[in-house]
């Protein structure tokens, strides 16, 4: 059994139609169609069934393609691990953030000190945390503690204590409040985060504390939102003192919001079995104590 005859079945299974298969592939239907063949000869039971141009995955092969899913996503996994493992001496870093704007002050400030490294940034969505091949490639990621529960991570609490605020406008009739309940914004407008945006999670899980389902009259990305914010007067958004951080929202108020609901808790993940690099450990030291070093008041 060889590693393309895996791979092309994969393929055939996703797409059920031999000739797109094969297009995508590069290589020609009768190709494939051997291939396929070869294998399910040495697996000795049929994989899909065939009616003249059509082709169905069937029982056997529905069974067989979970094994393999796992199999080339493992390897996926091992191929990404070994590439970072073996480059030890390298000055970049590839970092991935669950919060595009969020720790940008941190980021800067690093490169600041260290000219000779470079950053490779990617914002990570809450389906791409989830997605084990794809988050193979990161040296680090910056996200809260409960957006990223992976035994195969390790990690360091950076802010354990990120108390959610209210932002909006600063000609908003709350904008001098020192504190504020989501009960009582319940019928004023939200503009949101996306769904699968970490952030949006958190501001979600705030409001179902809150018993309220808030009237949301836009969603959008952190460049969106902020422009809502400055151009809807009425308008607020849910964040942190970290988020309030953000350049974005550096000319918006923000009101802390009294609430049971736990707190974000800031954390920096590597690989667990990642053998870091000294520049990959200048930069975890850096931020550790460039973060710690900070009450979330002060952020």
């Amino acid at each position: 059994m060889e590693l393309s005859q895996l791979r092309f079945f994969q393929e055939l299974a996703k797409r059920e139609h031999l000739t797109k298969t094969a297009e995508y592939l590069n290589i020609t239907p009768p190709s494939l169609s051997v291939s396929i063949s070869k294998l399910e000869h040495e697996l000795g039971v049929k994989l899909f069934e065939r009616s003249g141009r059509n082709i169905r995955l069937n029982e056997n092969g529905k069974f067989f393609l979970e094994y393999v899913d796992q199999a080339l996503e493992t390897l996926e996994v091992g191929r990404n691990a070994l590439a970072a493992n073996v480059q030890t001496d390298r000055n970049s870093i590839m970092l991935g953030v669950s919060a595009q704007t969020l720790w940008l002050n941190g980021i800067q400030s690093f490169l600041s000190r260290y000219p000779q490294v470079s950053i490779s940034r990617k914002s990570l969505t809450l389906s791409q945390l989830d997605d084990r091949a794809y988050m193979a490639q990161f040296d680090f990621v910056l996200t809260g503690v409960n957006d990223f529960p992976s035994k195969e991570w390790e990690h360091c609490v950076l802010v354990p204590d990120d108390t959610p605020v209210l932002v909006l406008s600063k000609g908003h009739p709350w904008a001098n409040r020192e504190e504020i309940t989501l009960q009582e914004t319940a019928a004023e407008p939200f503009v949101m985060l996306p769904k699968d945006y970490v952030s949006r999670r958190f501001a979600d899980s705030l409001c179902e504390a809150a018993h309220i389902k808030p009237y949301i009259i836009a969603e959008g990305d952190y460049l969106l939102r902020a422009h809502l914010l400055h151009m809807e007067k009425r308008a607020v958004s849910i964040t942190t003192r970290l988020g309030m951080s953000s350049q974005l929202l550096s000319d918006l108020a923000c009101i802390p919001i009294r609430t049971d609901a736990p707190r974000r808790t800031q954390a920096l993940f590597w690989p667990r079995t990642k053998r870091l690099s000294v520049t990959e450990l200048m930069f975890k030291e850096f931020m550790y104590q460039l973060y710690t070093s900070y009450s979330s008041n002060q952020i």
